[in-house]
């Protein structure tokens, strides 16, 4: 099946570079009229190429609904890729009505062949009850076998589930055992699950080098998690000796990618003058806690409310300073209140009501920009057991 995957995709590319290398239309087209014809006398492989054509717009237009038939007739014969291709059009109501049962069934028969990709959705599907009532134990099975077949993203799933015990006994040597695949094959959220758990100790022993060396992979991945870990652990020689300029460069360009912590950092650096890197720059304190305070980060909150309070870069602001603090305490940042109570014997009860109106103009804000975090397979914010 690997094999006939590799030629069908060997094809496809063909064609692109056919077009790529400005050779002329009518090239591309002859040769899907071609894989037309086969498909029509009965060619398994040539229907499924045929599919891909029409869903990609390879060589014709684009036309769901023909990729639908095509695919739809290959998936009848029992074609794995076909079967989970079918899977994915009805989920998505690509030239079809969408019908999540019917999707689960055509991914059931694809995963029970053995298609790997499959497996991994089929176990999602049981998990999330897409298509299908959720059942863990199922979900766990199901990652395992794509596991087995070296699926990075499912050995991934698989660690979770162990060390959260979904599924499955709980049992962190086998979680660390299946992270550790996925991460040496680069996956991103288990290179992150593998910092977490060797910071740790859990599944494997506790070593924060081997957690540093976790992290800088994921960092030079463009993680902003593991560049903000990385900032912390040079910044007071965890792992790794101490070393300032290690920690600024790590911070700034999560900072720089919009990590809330490591703008608060960075606003903290700018505000005390302290580092030999970074001058002394109020204006660059207020920017960076401003960034990390719009996004909802309690201290950043806070250091924001004293400073409309102190005057430092800005007119003195009692309203907004009274404002910022009440979000950093319901924020839970408990170091706000006794500011408030002090801000409260110097404000009117007319000026307090408005600036209650401005906090919540700003909640408001900060929630509508505000999204739903992506599920991951990484661990980080599991809590050890």
């Amino acid at each position: 099946m690997r094999f006939l995957l590799t030629v069908n995709c060997i094809f496809i590319i063909c064609l692109s570079s056919i077009c790529a290398n400005g050779q002329k239309a009518t090239v591309l087209s002859d040769l899907v009229e071609i894989t037309r014809a086969k498909a029509e006398n009965g060619d398994l492989e040539s229907q499924v190429i045929l599919a891909d054509c029409y869903r990609e717009g390879t060589g014709v237009p684009t036309d769901m609904a023909e990729a639908f038939k095509w695919y739809r007739q290959a998936a009848e014969r029992g074609h794995a890729r076909a079967q989970h291709m079918l899977a994915i059009l009805y989920s998505a109501g690509e030239g079809i009505q969408p019908d999540s049962a019917v999707a689960f069934e055509w991914l059931h028969r694809a995963a029970e062949q053995g298609y790997v990709e499959s497996q991994y959705v089929l176990g999602s599907a049981y998990y999330h009850g897409e298509g299908t009532p959720k059942d863990d134990t199922e979900a766990v099975k199901w990652f395992r076998k794509a596991a087995i077949q070296g699926h990075a993203e499912a050995q991934a799933r698989l660690g979770t589930m162990f060390v959260m015990g979904v599924g499955v006994a709980q049992n962190h040597k086998e979680a660390a055992k299946w992270f550790r695949l996925a991460a040496d094959q680069g996956l991103l959220q288990a290179q992150l699950s593998m910092a977490f758990i060797s910071g740790r100790g859990l599944g494997v022993p506790k070593d924060k080098a081997e957690m540093v060396r976790w992290f800088h992979k994921a960092a030079d991945q463009n993680d902003a998690w593991a560049q903000h870990m990385l900032g912390n652990v040079y910044s007071i020689g965890e792992g790794v000796d101490k070393d300032e300029v290690e920690s600024l460069k790590w911070y700034s360009k999560a900072a720089e990618q919009g990590y809330a912590k490591s703008q608060h950092m960075l606003g903290l650096f700018y505000q005390s003058g302290e580092s030999k890197l970074i001058p002394k720059d109020d204006a660059q304190a207020f920017n960076w806690f401003s960034k990390a305070a719009d996004q909802g980060l309690a201290e950043a909150q806070f250091s924001l409310g004293l400073i409309y309070g102190s005057g430092n870069s800005v007119p003195v602001d009692h309203k907004l300073s009274y404002a910022w603090l009440t979000l950093a305490n319901a924020n839970g940042d408990m170091r706000a209140q006794q500011h408030i109570t002090i801000l409260q014997e110097h404000m009117s009860d007319k000026d307090i009501s408005a600036a209650i109106v401005i906090s919540r103009q700003i909640s408001e804000r900060i929630n509508q920009k505000s999204k739903p975090a992506k599920e991951t397979s990484s661990i980080k914010d599991v809590p050890a057991s």
